[in-house]
């Protein structure tokens, strides 16, 4: 390794500062006669301050001289930094030893006494005390924020996969939100954590500060092992979406001989590649990776498996890096200096559509799309030298949100989700080693608002004035009750109870728009129909009495119409919309085509109505969200179409918003969506199955049901503006 020294100390021979005794030739730095342990690149960084001590060393001196052998980021200098200053015992904001330059490099200010092999001593003369500093650079002894160059080299997998990162030492853990929890306790690095399909957690576990080794466990963090029961030559490797093949290095030989071959281990063939790729695109036919071009230059990637050629998608003058592919592989996340600053951009597939997510002073780096493709998660040193992991929606401007919020480094690559989109897995330094976490993905905590241990709480429905709520209980009996909730008094009354087993009834209780009638969906004679009552439980009338399934009713703006879904002319299954008087009058149905739809919801304008539904005729495949023009019930507008179930939308006051339910990862979240179908946003991610949402009387939060604490409840959040 080269080591940057100056040309007025020589390489080998004992520095001496405060009550550190750093050794050159031995390459050991003694506190107070103890041994320091420093990993190589700390130790080689260090030694490049110390004998240049009180003058400025450049980043890319820096960079050059410690960092030699590797094509590296400058985020890997910041940390390294962070870690010399925490080894030192230097408290934050404190720069008795180490002072930052901003944008420029870093000075070693301490006062610096050398010792040659002989033992012959000599002060250093051009080394600067913290005193003499504070009066030399007024102002900027304060801590500054860690700024970045105008090139940096951000590869991941280059980096990380095969050459160590140096890491802080012990930091206190703050009581993190969401919650985090330690997956791996032992004595290595570790890095590039990744989920798998089947629900498995991959990672590199560097065995020495030059070998490194992928691993594979549970989601627990159970049975870890080596990942190469198939390919007993493979050191690190890199497998594909569905596990079928995987690109890998071979135990003892050169990290630039890159092969591809089958998960068993046949089929193996080397690869025109220098360095592994980034990411494999979703379905296991391309790679995208970043490459130097020249010194000042790098540019990404996407390489054709088949054909084995590889096209620049770039094409730019600055370094772009970090590439990652969205969920359908149509597009590319990846961070790049063209803009004077490191910032996460999106572009299509091919290069073309390139759009700058994030602007902010740090170093934004690893961006990677959420498993629904709505929202980006990407590290920053934003706040100070720590490396944060944050969270942002790809379909809006609203800033950034902070996942994580310890007082040490969490960082995350390609392919960090879980299946569903609830958890990520991240590497911390939180314990003084970079060991694997995994951490909850929800920003926004709903709030507990009704819970009851022998119910299982549904179908929350709040009236226009927002007084009240409506909802439906469901008792261990099966019989259904529709309370009502007094939100200034905090109390609940019963106002209708059905028979028990009736487990298969959704009662979906709404207010009138006066607020002094509910319309519901009950079970008589084995037959469900639309009912009314009143707030005090009397009052109770059938509206529909017809042999088919009626239910989900929506009241109009103005209450004199009802609409609601039946089956009344077609088989069991095939719902489709249906209106009437508010007296269960001169029934219609509402559109005459193929298919299903579900659960109406009149916009507040009057002239629309939102609702779920599928139309491939016969053929219940996956729902939608969808707005009819009553006027012209022949036009239908998508609002939303995602894989699965879009379902029980429903629509803000102001009529701008709709919130809806998606299976799209597997289990119920809640999305967010403008009327427009732009602005798509998920609004929660957790394991829990969350349903029926419901917008306040003013807009601002949504009432929905979920299951998060064993039975389900009514909670609410606040929504993004």
């Amino acid at each position: 390794m080269q080591n940057y020294v100056s040309d007025n100390y020589p390489k080998k021979g004992t520095y001496r500062f405060g009550d550190f005794e750093l050794d050159v030739g031995e390459r050991i730095l003694l506190r107070s006669g103890s041994r320091v342990p420093l990993t190589p690149r700390m130790f080689d960084l260090l030694t490049t301050l110390v004998q240049k001590g009180g003058h400025l060393v450049t980043k890319d001196e820096l960079l050059d001289a410690v960092w030699a052998d590797a094509a590296v980021e400058e985020g890997n200098l910041n940390r390294t930094i962070s870690s010399l200053r925490k080894t030192l015992g230097e408290a934050k904001g404190e720069n008795r030893y180490i002072e930052t330059t901003p944008k420029a490099g870093y000075r070693f200010v301490a006062e610096v006494v050398y010792e040659n092999e002989s033992g012959g001593f000599r002060e250093k003369t051009n080394g600067l005390s913290a005193a003499v500093l504070d009066k030399l650079l007024p102002g900027q002894r304060r801590r500054w924020p860690v700024a970045v160059g105008a090139f940096i080299l951000l590869f991941g997998t280059l980096v990380t996969v095969f050459f160590l990162i140096p890491r802080p030492s012990v930091r206190t853990v703050a009581d993190p939100k969401p919650k985090i929890v330690r997956l791996t306790e032992n004595e290595y690095e570790e890095d590039m954590a990744s989920w798998t399909r089947d629900g498995q957690i991959r990672f590199v576990r560097y065995i020495t500060g030059t070998r490194a080794e992928s691993w594979v466990m549970n989601a627990d963090g159970s049975d870890q092992r080596r990942a190469n029961e198939k390919i007993k030559s493979l050191l690190t490797g890199n497998w594909s979406p569905d596990g079928s093949r995987v690109v890998f290095v071979k135990d003892g030989e050169s990290l630039r001989n890159v092969y591809l071959a089958n998960s068993d281990g046949s089929g193996e063939r080397k690869l025109p590649l220098s360095y592994p790729p980034n990411e494999w695109s979703p379905d296991g036919t391309k790679f995208v990776f970043g490459s130097i071009v020249d010194r000042s230059n790098a540019e990404i990637f996407v390489h054709d498996i088949e054909n084995e050629k590889s096209v620049n998608v770039t094409n730019n003058a600055a370094f772009d890096a970090d590439p990652t592919f969205s969920p359908d592989g149509r597009q590319i996340l990846f961070v790049s200096s063209r803009d004077g600053n490191t910032e996460a951009y999106v572009m299509n597939s091919d290069g073309s559509g390139v759009k700058r997510l994030t602007d902010n002073p740090a170093v934004d780096a690893f961006p990677v799309f959420s498993p629904d493709g709505t929202q980006v998660v990407f590290d920053s040193n934003r706040e100070g030298e720590n490396v944060d992991i944050y969270i942002k929606n790809i379909n809006d401007d609203s800033p950034p949100m902070k996942l994580t919020s310890l007082a040490s480094n969490e960082e995350h690559r390609s392919n960090c989700w879980s299946p569903d989109g609830t958890r990520m897995v991240i590497t911390s330094d939180a314990s003084g080693k970079n060991n694997i976490y995994v951490i909850n993905t929800e920003q926004i905590e709903p709030e507990l608002i009704l819970s009851d241990p022998d119910a299982e709480l549904q179908y929350p429905s709040l009236s226009r004035d927002g007084t009240k709520l409506a909802y439906q209980a469901q008792s261990d009996d099966k019989s259904l009750m529709i309370r009502l909730f007094d939100v200034s008094a905090g109390t609940s009354k019963t106002i209708f109870r059905t028979a028990p087993d009736n487990a298969n009834l959704a009662l979906t209780p709404v207010f009138s728009p006066n607020g002094r009638e509910i319309a519901f969906a009950n079970k008589v004679d084995g037959n469900t129909d639309v009912f009314l009552i009143g707030l005090n439980g009397g009052n109770l009338v059938n509206l529909t009495m017809n042999a088919a399934s009626d239910g989900s009713p929506a009241y109009s703006v103005d209450g004199q119409t009802i609409f609601f879904q039946s089956n009344r002319e077609g088989a069991f299954l095939r719902f489709h919309l249906f209106r009437m008087d508010a007296d269960g009058t001169d029934v219609r149905r509402l559109t005459d085509k193929p298919g299903y739809e579900f659960s109406p919801v009149p916009l507040p304008t009057g002239d629309r109505l939102l609702f779920s539904g599928d139309r491939a005729d016969g053929v219940f495949k996956s729902l939608d969200v969808m707005i009819l023009d009553l006027s012209k019930p022949g036009e239908e507008f998508m609002v939303a179409s995602r894989r699965l179930h879009d379902s029980q939308p429903t629509v803000s006051p102001d009529g701008r918003r709709v919130a809806f339910v998606a299976q799209s990862d597997g289990n119920s979240e809640l999305y967010l969506v403008n009327v427009d179908s732009t602005g798509l946003v998920r609004l929660t991610r957790h394991q829990a199955t969350d349903r029926s949402p419901a917008f306040s009387y003013n807009g601002t939060e949504l009432f929905f049901e979920s299951d998060r604490d064993g039975r389900s409840a009514i909670y609410k959040l606040r929504l993004p503006n």
